[in-house]
């Protein structure tokens, strides 16, 4: 049981924490946009129409990028409630520490972004909002050059901020009634307002594009479900240690993109029961990688964030039972670069045998057993 209280003392009275630049070859920008579909009413909340919360994360050529600092999340997000969750969960003061941490990115270009690059949805797991994923995602694109939307809907996140400051709380259960299937609703809106040029706020990333998805926890039932309704949009997705729901996953519905289940230590076909459920639907190329020393919360940006604010020894092992073993960047870059290297394949960038040399290869790196690949069929 994580029972004990501790407190962090700030060095100062203010501390501000300070994200580096992804690393990689590409710069990187990020914009937050709220999407309003008017087609669709919102089922949970008391409103006209459905309401998007966005950030796109697009790449720039490095020689273009004007280095900015931007908050890390909103204020009110961050001191309002996700330090105090966070402390609840733990048993740990955050006090000054999501709401004083500062991404290095840079400045989004006046237009908007000219990329044509592909583009990748992602979805975070249910509770969570996207800027807890944000290192991870800008990670991604600075390796890759590829644009990733990260997205919630109202009510999925435990606490959300919007464009106006006014916020809201979470009571959406993805597992229960149609929740899936709305949240699938969300994912091919966005798919079309990423191809439509005409819509004025996103006309610069507007242009027809390969588009594929990706989530943490729930955010891949999402993915995967997803998939299913829009084979010809979305060319492959990864679930990063979620488990499947929804009748159509768990029925008999074949998803033929490529797919890949990425693991935390703890999961597996053992312990997840839906896994080799949806595994046997599977007609494409298909991959489970299990991240060694980890735990659910490795990907996202947690263990990064937990260096950052310098937690892990505060804490004598406490952290590390949420977080896993791998230190911030290492846990980065090993999941980004798996990422990467799956979408490389997916986009027809390299081989295959791509995403299995590049698990492989991790294990080099780190000069520790980071990755073990479970299982594979291509």
């Amino acid at each position: 049981m994580l029972c004990r209280a501790l407190t962090l003392v700030p060095a100062a009275v203010v501390a501000t924490y300070t994200v580096p630049k992804p690393n990689g070859t590409y710069g990187v920008s990020l914009v937050d946009k709220q999407l309003v579909d008017l087609e669709l009413s919102d089922p949970y909340l008391p409103l006209p129409h459905r309401r998007v919360e966005i950030s796109v994360i697009a790449p720039m050529e490095a020689n273009s990028c004007r280095p900015v600092t931007q908050p890390y999340m909103p204020a009110a997000q961050s001191s309002q409630f996700w330090e105090q969750a966070l402390a609840n969960m733990t048993g740990v003061s955050f006090e000054g520490t999501i709401s004083q941490t500062e991404l290095t990115l840079c400045e989004p270009p006046v237009n908007g972004s000219n990329s044509t690059s592909p583009l990748i949805l992602f979805a975070p797991g249910a509770g969570f909002p996207r800027q807890l994923y944000s290192i991870l995602l800008t990670s991604v694109v600075a390796k890759s050059g590829y644009t990733i939307v990260a997205f919630e809907q109202p009510g999925y996140a435990e606490f959300e901020t919007f464009p106006n400051n006014t916020t809201e709380v979470g009571q959406i259960n993805v597992t229960n009634g149609n929740g899936l299937g709305v949240l699938v609703q969300d994912v091919s809106f966005i798919l079309d307002t990423f191809n439509i040029s005409n819509r004025s706020m996103l006309a610069a990333w507007g242009s027809s594009r390969p588009a594929a998805m990706f989530g943490h926890s729930e955010g891949g039932a999402v993915t995967a479900a997803s998939l299913l309704v829009e084979p010809h949009r979305l060319l492959g997705g990864i679930n990063l240690d979620g488990a499947f729901y929804g009748a159509p996953l768990l029925a008999n519905a074949s998803i033929k993109q490529p797919f890949a289940i990425l693991s935390s230590s703890i999961h597996d076909f053992s312990v997840s029961p839906s896994w080799p459920v949806v595994w046997s639907h599977l007609q494409g190329d298909k991959w489970q990688i299990q991240l060694n020393d980890s735990e659910h919360a490795t990907y996202g940006d947690f263990p990064f964030l937990a260096d950052l604010w310098g937690i892990r020894e505060k804490t004598h092992g406490l952290v590390d039972e949420l977080v896993g073993g791998l230190l911030g960047q290492e846990a980065i870059d090993v999941v980004g670069n798996l990422v990467k290297a799956f979408f490389d394949f997916v986009f027809g960038k390299a081989p295959v045998s791509n995403v299995v040399n590049t698990a492989e290869a991790e294990q080099g790196v780190w000069k520790v057993q980071n990755v073990t690949i479970v299982r594979s069929f291509l």
